[in-house]
């Protein structure tokens, strides 16, 4: 029995060095639970990701990156949620850091104090906000809602039907649907052999690896597939989707929204930092504006503050600059911009409750 745990020691810690010798440690994270109720991970499991950044938390009882703290009834305080992407998410930086938590942290130096829930989740599109509204809405029963927007969460993410959630068009309707076939079978089983256990347990079953050698074989596929757009070519944009989309969103929440979009500028490209056009950025703002529905668009933020300081709001220092997840500045940047519109919509609202 002694040789048998020493021999399991020796291998977990050969693993651990192994992952640490090629630079990127093994990515510990939570189930997720994108269909049951509202999409989120694990309630009260620990997270630990060193690839990109790094973090280690633990999420709350909903399944989410927030401070237990936000549970606690506070008078006279706004509920606020932003849902987005793996942006919103936030694994690559401190969890006091990212832009949902900064932002409360502004508005209460600011003497207007509100509860704000950050439900980002890797993989989320419109099809997700619009299929599980009513949930959001019955679990934190929302004054103003925030989503956290990229131009694919439109388009390519939103009707892709290797999600677990997308929409699909038939006889000139739109209609959300949920894939059942998301999961391989291996996938199912392995859900079924590691979801009652504990972290401690998941740990010492190498799940870590299992993981991690997961991770890294969809980031080969995504490598072999994805095709990369000329910056110079034209793009066509699916209109009628987008004004369904958002149309549906102000239907369905029925309060003030605001989209914070997060466009692909600044970069680096062959060694030197540019600036892209963005096509996409002003048709998002025509139809939003029909819907009264707010945008903040951080093209200039971002590319005004490179111009200043010479940072990127991409890149960390075990990645490359200008490029994957926002890092510390950029949160501060997205920060910055939605909490002064939050104090105008806030103004706002105590103005009409007198």
């Amino acid at each position: 029995m002694k040789k048998l745990l020493t021999t399991l020691t020796v291998l977990i810690l050969a693993i651990f060095t192994w992952n640490l010798i090629i630079g990127s440690t093994i990515m510990f994270r939570p189930f997720f639970k994108k269909t049951e109720g509202v999409p989120s991970f694990e309630e009260n499991r620990i997270l630990v990701q060193t690839t990109e950044g790094v973090t280690q938390f633990k999420t709350d009882r909903n399944g989410f990156n927030n401070d237990e703290e936000l549970y606690k009834t506070k008078k006279e305080a706004k509920t606020i949620i932003i849902l987005g992407d793996s942006y919103t998410e936030a694994l690559q930086v401190k969890r006091e850091k990212n832009f949902s938590h900064q932002t409360m942290k502004y508005l209460e130096e600011q003497n207007d104090p509100s509860k704000i829930f950050n439900l980002g989740l890797s993989g989320l599109s419109m099809a997700d906000y619009i299929l599980f509204c009513e949930n959001y809405k019955k679990k934190y029963n929302p004054d103003i809602l925030i989503i956290q927007v990229t131009e694919s969460d439109f388009f390519l993410d939103a009707i892709s039907k290797s999600k677990i959630v997308y929409i699909e068009e038939s006889k000139q309707e739109y209609s959300i649907n949920l894939n059942q076939n998301y999961e391989s079978r291996l996938q199912q089983v392995l859900t079924k052999i590691y979801e009652p256990l504990n972290d401690t347990q998941r740990i010492a079953m190498l799940l870590p690896f299992l993981q991690y050698m997961k991770q890294k074989a969809e980031q080969l596929y995504q490598k072999q597939t994805t095709k990369v757009n000329p910056i110079n070519e034209q793009k066509q944009y699916d209109r009628k989707l987008l004004e369904w989309e958002l149309k549906t969103l102000k239907e369905k929440y029925n309060i003030p929204i605001v989209l914070v979009y997060i466009p692909t500028t600044p970069i680096i490209e062959n060694g030197k930092a540019i600036t892209r056009d963005d096509e996409f950025s002003p048709i998002l703002k025509s139809y939003a504006k029909k819907y009264d529905i707010e945008v903040i668009d951080m093209k200039e933020p971002f590319e005004q503050t490179y111009q200043q300081t010479k940072q990127m709001p991409r890149g960390f220092d075990n990645t490359s600059p200008g490029n994957g997840h926002l890092n510390a500045l950029g949160h501060k940047l997205v920060a910055q911009e939605l909490s002064k519109k939050l104090l105008v919509i806030l103004q706002k609202e105590g103005d009409h409750a007198l």
